[in-house]
């Protein structure tokens, strides 16, 4: 579920407040709980990865702000972490620094028979996502993609000692 403008500027305001940088947030509703996930970034890449006391300080933040401002229903979970590197895709942005990377994408309606689609980012522009899968290339415009994530690759080249990046 996509969050509102003003929650975003909130959720903006108190991360950056803990000098760290927004990456981007999800709403989860489900039979339980609704869950706010908020992932965050370092502000500067060679401080190293986020930790735990960074995912704490922007957790006190967020909460903080979204209880002054009373934005959300009472009873909501707050989880704040690293995007990881099976990292969600929110933006336009995000989906051009994907390419060339291998996605899962799931669209809010079936398209060519389906919802899911897995393969390799081959270009974002103009609001289309070149998807090459195992059955061909497949275009998808943002708009049809209700979630994407990056698919880590692990395989692992043992004559080489390296990481395979077909």
């Amino acid at each position: 579920m996509q969050l509102s403008d003003p929650i975003q500027t909130v959720i903006l305001s108190a991360v950056q407040a803990s000098d760290l940088s927004f990456y981007g947030a999800e709403w989860i509703s489900g039979s339980g709980r609704p869950v706010l996930r908020v992932y965050i970034e370092k502000t500067d890449a060679t401080q190293g990865g986020v930790s735990v006391d960074d995912c704490e300080r922007a957790s006190r933040q967020i909460g903080a702000a979204m209880d002054v401002e009373g934005l959300l229903p009472q009873g909501y979970v707050l989880e704040v972490s690293s995007p990881g590197l099976d990292r969600p895709l929110f933006t336009p942005e995000h989906y051009q620094i994907a390419v060339g990377q291998k996605l899962v994408v799931k669209l809010t309606m079936p398209k060519e028979g389906r919802r899911q689609y897995k393969g390799k980012a081959l270009a974002y522009q103009e609001g289309k996502l070149s998807l090459q899968s195992d059955d061909g290339v497949h275009e998808l415009a943002f708009a049809e993609i209700q979630s994407a994530r990056v698919e880590p690759d692990f395989s692992f080249n043992r004559t080489h000692g390296v990481v395979n990046d077909e």
